[in-house]
């Protein structure tokens, strides 16, 4: 997974980190302080998950998921 942070120094997303979550169920889960994203994705297409601070036009945060 390639990540990209547009500002990491920024306070709210630098102390999250990525690790490798469960597939289903898809959509969005929160369990034990963790969150996991869950997606299906048409094979030869690509996918990012962009992070936007509240009221935000640009995101602050984008992984581009395999």
């Amino acid at each position: 997974m390639k990540e990209i942070i547009t500002d990491k120094s920024d306070k709210e997303i630098a102390h999250m980190k990525k690790e490798i979550g469960y597939p289903l169920p898809l959509g969005i889960s929160i369990k034990c302080g963790y969150v996991n994203f869950a997606i299906a994705v048409e094979k030869g297409k690509t996918c990012s998950l962009c992070f936007y601070k509240e009221g935000a036009e640009t995101s602050v945060c984008e992984l581009e998921l395999p």
